[in-house]
């Protein structure tokens, strides 16, 4: 593979944006399907894509009360994940 194959590659590859959503409000009501999902009816932690996300949000946004969305990577650095924002 020489310099030329590897950036179509990339270039042609889909691309992908791995998100972390805190999410708090009526819960019980969403259907999260496959996605890896952390918490009760009324708070908790979503791992998926940014397209799956927004999908989600387009069924279920009435169900939601406060939402903070952050890139994947920005949620390795802590130990644990902080809630404390959405009380």
């Amino acid at each position: 593979m020489n310099s030329y194959d590897l950036i179509r590659f990339i270039s042609d590859s889909v691309k992908k944006t791995p998100v972390t959503v805190h999410l708090q409000g009526n819960l019980a009501e969403v259907d999260f399907g496959e996605l890896a999902y952390f918490g009760n009816t009324q708070f908790g932690t979503l791992f998926c894509e940014m397209a799956e996300w927004q999908q989600l949000n387009e069924k279920y946004q009435a169900s939601f009360e406060k939402i903070h969305i952050r890139p994947f990577y920005e949620s390795c650095i802590f130990c644990a994940c902080p809630l404390n924002y959405l009380v």
